[in-house]
């Protein structure tokens, strides 16, 4: 995320919902953990950028939070920036059981080792 903050600047842009370790933090994990920083006084935290997200949907969303501690109340969230037929992407730990989010179907659940991946798909896609 630091770089990302880094060229963001150069447009006058920033994301203020960092984390303290932003050197080592991601997109994903800042989502799925709901992080507020330093600046959540002021800003608020990143679920709260996620309600007022105006741009465009995505066709696939990848999600990498920390097996520890998934906040699904965010990435539940996540899915209503997918566009109707896109695939979310869930990084998570194999001994964990696969999530269950309202209005939205698995279509794949594949092991590897320790870690998985969930893909899942919006309901009425």
């Amino acid at each position: 995320m630091r770089a990302l903050n880094q060229a963001l600047r150069l447009h006058g842009l920033f994301i203020p919902s960092f984390p303290a370790m932003q050197t080592l933090s991601t997109i994903g994990g800042a989502i799925a953990n709901n992080a507020s920083g330093v600046l959540s006084g002021r800003y608020g935290s990143t679920s709260a950028w996620v309600d007022t997200y105006y741009g465009p949907q995505f066709d696939i969303i990848f999600v990498d939070p920390p097996y520890h501690d998934v906040q699904f109340s965010i990435v539940s969230k996540i899915l209503g920036l997918l566009k109707p037929k896109g695939l979310m992407a869930l990084s998570h730990t194999e001994r964990f059981e696969s999530p269950t989010l309202p209005g939205v179907v698995v279509v794949d659940n594949r092991g590897y080792g320790d870690a998985a991946f969930t893909y899942f798909r919006q309901e009425d896609a």
